[in-house]
């Protein structure tokens, strides 16, 4: 299996072998619960392409490339606010606080890769709708 592989919140479940359960969001206003709800999904998804990917995971203690997406604004008819990947980088000793490392890979084809795959993922996770 490759991170291609993982298609789905439940197929990335089932490569980490837990069970598919989101949080209770049942009581917070919509928009939160729809953060959260997708966050959840965006996270064990990153994490399950990681572990087919020789179970790797991002370490700040150690010098190692992490890639992540970085979205650009871009407006167009389907979306008025815009989005767009706008970069895929990594760094050695530096981090930045935009991105947590629960959202970072191995490479950078593989964050691409994601974001084009769940891009309301994404969406969600880094704009605020309402």
């Amino acid at each position: 299996m490759i991170h291609t592989d993982i298609t789905s919140f439940e197929i990335a479940c089932k490569v980490l072998n837990r069970e598919a359960v989101l949080p209770d969001v049942s009581k917070m206003p919509s928009a939160l619960g729809k953060y959260l709800t997708d966050h959840t999904k965006l996270i064990t998804i990153i994490e399950a392409m990681n572990f087919v990917e020789e179970n790797w995971k991002p370490d700040y203690f150690r010098q190692n490339e992490k890639f992540s997406a970085w979205p650009d604004v871009e407006s167009d008819e389907q979306r008025p606010g815009g989005f767009a990947l706008s970069d895929a980088h990594y760094d050695y000793v530096l981090t930045f606080t935009g991105v947590g490392s629960r959202l970072q890979t191995k490479t950078s084809k593989m964050i691409v890769w994601a974001q084009e795959q769940f891009p309301d993922l994404f969406i969600s996770n880094y704009l605020i709708i309402e």
